[in-house]
């Protein structure tokens, strides 16, 4: 039952609003997935307005960036995703005879991903060259464990407490990636 659905995933997406937690980037991660599902039965039932509504939200909720600065190029990416995901859905809705407006239409949304995209790049490179230059001062790079929950950063880990260092290096002379 469509309707049925869409009621539960915005009660899920609204309540995940209003959840107090110190990771916001959980919370955006799971409520990009759950946006995803909203839009996609708003479609489906023959309510784009209500799509792009919803998107619109979605997207001013989690545009600014609330993780570390230096992971700036990560929320971009995330953006682009967003964008390249509803222009995706806009364009099957299309493709299954919805008529498109001159101001809202699949490409708007696939251009805006486009842009995220360039400057995720433009982030992550500025981020490659400033660690070259700390791994030039002799700082030394460890590998952080992948996460096994979605929007997860490895340094929330119980277990790693920030001695994660190789020998007897001090975690201020290392420096860690993802």
């Amino acid at each position: 039952d469509i309707p049925t659905a869409l009621k539960h995933y915005n009660m899920t997406y609204s309540q995940l609003l209003e959840t107090k937690v110190s990771n916001k980037h959980q919370i955006k991660i799971l409520c990009g997935f759950i946006n995803f599902k909203i839009c996609q039965l708003s479609f489906r039932t023959g309510a784009p307005l209500d799509a792009i509504a919803q998107f619109d939200r979605h997207i001013k909720q989690f545009k600014e960036h609330t993780e570390p600065p230096e992971l700036q190029f990560q929320h971009r990416q995330w953006l682009s995703h967003q964008f390249q995901f509803f222009g995706d859905l806009f364009n099957d809705a299309i493709s299954a005879g919805l008529t498109a407006l001159q101001t809202k239409h699949p490409g708007f949304y696939y251009l805006q991903a486009a842009q995220y995209t360039i400057q995720r790049r433009q982030l992550s490179d500025l981020f490659k060259s400033e660690v070259a230059a700390l791994v030039a001062e002799g700082k030394q790079v460890i590998q952080l464990p992948v996460t096994k929950y979605f929007g997860q950063f490895p340094w929330e880990l119980e277990h790693y407490n920030g001695a994660m260092t190789n020998g007897n290096l001090d975690a201020d002379d290392c420096l860690f990636t993802i």
